[in-house]
């Protein structure tokens, strides 16, 4: 069982949600996604930081992708097809063929200016049939959003009040480009913008995610990668609200490397936040932390440890009635826990 961290009326009691899998965090509990692609739902109780138990659990895959939460959908990939299903159930909806197995997708729900949308990667569109990152629109065919001659390893989809953005990590073991493409709509239907090579990494690992938000009208992209030789850590790309080349990074520093390295984004309480996990030490198969930092315009602030555990993934946030829901697997488990308001007023 993951070690817990009391931060003083922060953070309620850890929960055993089920085991693990591929889960997220949700505004009403955490979703898990089955075998059978079903959605089901452990969710929040009473009692601040409870959870009624979840049936379904035990029919999900030990090692997936959880899914991204959007509105009142789940978004996944099955079997090569980017797919959605209502929390409440209903019928599976297929989006998309093509979509690559394996790879995260993000989704941004339906708003007053936009239709849903969800950013994924595709079979390619190389040579060397290379993933690309693709954008489908609610009302509208996917669309390719890497150029031609570049990839796609991971997405994230990111929006300000105006435009979308997706963010495309081409992960290389050489150097790894971070591409950003603004996409506006016009009568609903997506117009890609120019792609900007925004900053230009070093080595990425096959699990090395991108993960896009926009804080104060300004995009951020974070990425877990390796700064040198010798050091770790994570970038924060500050992209701003026009993407451009040679954008400001800012690193926050690990310990030692780690692969898988999840990050999550979350807004709660009126603020925006980070939860990421690091090594807790330098030595080698060090435990690892879970950590909780606010993210403003200029960067991250001081982090907080909601959990210590031998390795964490699935890591997810989402805004709750009471604070920010963390969910995670870790030690063969699915868990979660609230990071309290209470929390942000001092």
């Amino acid at each position: 069982m993951p070690v817990t961290v009391d931060a003083g009326g922060d953070l309620s009691e850890l929960a055993n949600v089920g085991p693990g899998g591929p889960i997220a965090a949700s505004a009403g509990g955490v979703v898990f996604i089955t075998k059978d692609d079903r959605v089901s739902l452990a969710p929040l109780g009473k009692k601040p930081g409870s959870f009624a138990a979840t049936k379904e659990a035990k029919d999900q895959f030990t090692i997936a992708r959880g899914p991204s939460v959007a509105g009142d959908h789940a978004y996944w990939i099955s079997s090569g097809r980017l797919v959605r299903r209502k929390l409440t159930g209903g019928a599976l909806e297929v989006l998309a063929q093509g979509a690559r197995s394996g790879t995260r997708v993000t989704a941004l729900p339906k708003s007053d200016k936009r239709p849903a949308a969800v950013a994924y990667v595709g079979a390619g569109i190389t040579a060397d049939a290379r993933g690309a990152a693709y954008l489908w629109v609610e009302g509208s065919e996917p669309v390719v959003v890497s150029p031609e001659g570049s990839a796609a390893s991971s997405v994230s989809l990111a929006a300000t009040e105006d435009a979308l953005f997706v963010a495309a990590l081409e992960g290389r073991t050489g150097m790894t480009p971070v591409h950003v493409r603004e996409v506006t709509l016009r009568d609903g239907k997506p117009k890609l913008e120019e792609d900007v090579v925004v900053w230009i990494g070093g080595p990425a690992q096959s699990l090395t995610e991108v993960t896009a938000t926009s804080v104060e009208g300004e995009l951020h992209a974070l990425i877990p990668l390796e700064r040198d030789i010798t050091r770790f850590g994570l970038a924060g790309v500050r992209v701003g609200a026009v993407p451009k080349m040679g954008a400001p990074v800012v690193w926050r520093p690990y310990p030692n490397g780690l692969d898988p390295a999840p990050v999550a984004v979350s807004s709660g309480c009126g603020r925006s936040y980070v939860v990421y996990a690091r090594p807790a030490e330098a030595r080698p198969r060090s435990p690892q932390e879970l950590h909780i930092a606010k993210l403003t315009a200029s960067g991250l602030g001081p982090s907080s440890v909601l959990a210590r555990a031998s390795a964490f993934a699935n890591v997810s946030a989402a805004e709750s009635p009471h604070g920010v829901l963390v969910a995670y697997v870790a030690d063969f488990r699915s868990w979660a826990r609230v990071y309290s308001c209470e929390a942000v007023k001092r």
